[in-house]
C-alpha cells in the first residue's frame, strides 16, 4: 500500500510491507509438502532507490520514502552546485530525487528526531530491512549498493 500524505509524496509502512512478507512466507509453508521438501532460501525483489530507516531492533522509526516520491527536489536544488561533481565521480549519475542519499538528507533536515540515539538507526533500501528482520544480519545484494 502506497501513502501519499502530501502532493508528490509516496510512503510505505514497512510493517505493512513486512507483514505481507511474512503472509507470503505462511502461504508457501502451508503449502509445501515438508516430508519432501524443504525452504532453503527465498527471493527479495524491491524498489531499490526506496529508502528505509529502522533501529536496531528492526523497529521502522519512519514510513520508508518511495524511490518516486518527490519531496527532496528542492534538496537536489539546492545543492545540486555543491554535490553534482561528486555524485558523478562516485556512481556516474547526476545527482537527483530518487537517491536514497537525498531522501536520508530530507530526513536529517525535517525528521531529525529520527537521529537522536545515531548508534541504534540503520538506513537501507527494502531488501535491507526484510533481510534484517528474517536474519538480524545487516546486508544488501550487491546492486543495491553499486
Amino acid at each position: 500500500v502506497q501513502h501519499h500524505p502530501e502532493i508528490g509524496w509516496v510512503e510505505h509502512d514497512l510493517e505493512e510491507v513486512w507483514l505481507a512478507c511474512v503472509w507470503c512466507i505462511e502461504q508457501v509453508m502451508s503449502e509445501l509438502d515438508k516430508e519432501k521438501y524443504q525452504l532453503s532460501c527465498i527471493g527479495i525483489t524491491n524498489q531499490r532507490e526506496t529508502t528505509c530507516v529502522f533501529n536496531t531492533s528492526g523497529t521502522p522509526v519512519c514510513r520508508a520514502i518511495s524511490w518516486n516520491c518527490t519531496r527532496t527536489e528542492s534538496i537536489v536544488r539546492r545543492d545540486h552546485s555543491r554535490i553534482e561533481e561528486m555524485s558523478k565521480k562516485r556512481t556516474g549519475l547526476p545527482i537527483a530525487s530518487y537517491f536514497s542519499a537525498t531522501k536520508l538528507a530530507w530526513l536529517r533536515e525535517k525528521q531529525n528526531w529520527i537521529f537522536n540515539d545515531e548508534s541504534q538507526i540503520l538506513f537501507g533500501t527494502i531488501d535491507t530491512f526484510l533481510l534484517y528482520r528474517l536474519s538480524g544480519k545487516f546486508v544488501t545484494d550487491v546492486t543495491n549498493a553499486s
